[in-house]
């Protein structure tokens, strides 16, 4: 599910773990900065051999991404200009891409999650509290 702001950017896209369907389903477009797919597999399943090779790219926003493996999170969303658009609550094994805009993550339980990002990041450069 992806959520957009009133100019249509695209702010997140949400995965929650039971939408993940059989096969190989990438759900972002060809033109996102961070791309997501995802897999159900069958056992003996090969992904052939694959290199990724160099390429110059022009990243514009740091997009970071959440994968939850247990507890429970809400999530406030917010536009370019710092509005909250939306508050959406993740549970064990649902994750969150972050295309634009910013955010703020709650705790409501104790929480284990795997955050990604691309790099190199630099905190004083690439992060703006308000």
């Amino acid at each position: 599910m992806d959520i957009f702001d009133n100019h249509n950017n695209k702010i997140a896209s949400i995965v929650y773990f039971e939408e993940i369907k059989n096969g190989r389903n990438f759900v972002s477009e060809k033109s996102d900065e961070f791309q997501i797919g995802l897999f159900q597999l069958e056992s003996k399943t090969t992904i052939a051999r694959h290199i990724h090779p160099g390429r110059n790219r022009n990243i514009d926003f740091t997009s970071e991404a959440i994968v939850l493996l247990e507890g429970e999170i809400e999530i406030d969303l917010y536009d370019l200009d710092k509005n909250l658009i939306k508050k959406i609550t993740l549970q064990d094994k649902d994750s969150i891409v972050f295309h634009k805009g910013g955010h703020s993550i709650n705790l409501l339980k104790e929480s284990k999650f795997i955050e990604f990002k691309q790099g190199p990041y630099d905190q004083d450069l690439d992060k703006e509290l308000f």
